[in-house]
C-alpha cells in the first residue's frame, strides 16, 4: 500500500512538473499579437444562425506587460464605419482572463507548432437567451484568429456568432 501511495504521489509530481504555465503562454501570446492588423468579421445573423456576413476591418493592439488592450474599426460599406475596443488581462495562476470586466474560465492552452491556442468559456446572454459563451485565441506569428461561439442552453451544438481574422499588417 505504502508502495501505491508513494508511486502515486510520484506521478502526480511528474505530471505537475509536465503541466504548462498557462499564464506565461498567454501574456507571450498577448506580447506576439501585438501591431496593426488587416482582415474581416465574420459574423452569424441571430434570426436563424446560419446566414453569414463579411465586413472588412483594421485592429490595432498593444500590450503592456499586463494588459492586452485592442481597438477594431469596422467599414460597413457606403463610407460608413464601427469601432469597438476593449481589453484583456489574465490572472495570475492562468485559469482566468477578465476581457472587458467579464471572467472567463481558460478551458484550454495549447501550443502546436507556429500556432498557440487559447480556449475559454463563460456563461451569460447571446441574444436575450442565457447561454454557454467561448472563444478561442489562435495567435501566429502572421495572423490572429477571435472565433466567438454560442451554445444555447437547451441546446446540445454550438453556433459561430462571430470570427475575427487578422493578417499582420506590413510593416507592423
Amino acid at each position: 500500500m505504502k508502495h501505491l501511495l508513494l508511486m502515486a504521489a510520484s506521478l502526480g509530481l511528474v505530471l505537475a512538473m509536465k503541466m504548462p504555465d498557462h499564464k506565461e503562454i498567454i501574456v507571450a501570446q498577448f506580447q506576439r499579437a501585438q501591431g496593426e492588423w488587416e482582415g474581416f468579421l465574420e459574423s452569424t445573423e441571430f434570426k436563424d444562425n446560419k446566414t453569414k456576413y463579411a465586413t472588412p476591418a483594421k485592429c490595432t493592439t498593444s500590450f503592456d506587460g499586463k494588459v492586452w488592450t485592442y481597438d477594431v474599426v469596422y467599414d460597413a460599406g457606403n463610407g460608413e464605419f464601427f469601432s469597438g475596443m476593449g481589453s484583456c488581462e489574465v490572472n495570475q495562476d492562468g485559469t482566468k482572463i477578465d476581457n472587458n470586466g467579464v471572467d472567463w474560465d481558460v478551458r484550454d492552452v495549447a501550443v502546436r507548432g507556429d500556432s498557440a491556442i487559447i480556449t475559454m468559456e463563460t456563461l451569460g446572454k447571446d441574444n436575450r437567451k442565457k447561454a454557454l459563451l467561448r472563444q478561442t485565441l489562435t495567435v501566429t506569428n502572421t495572423t490572429f484568429i477571435l472565433t466567438e461561439e454560442v451554445k444555447y442552453l437547451d441546446s446540445q451544438e454550438f453556433v459561430l456568432r462571430n470570427k475575427h481574422l487578422f493578417r499582420k499588417k506590413k510593416g507592423s
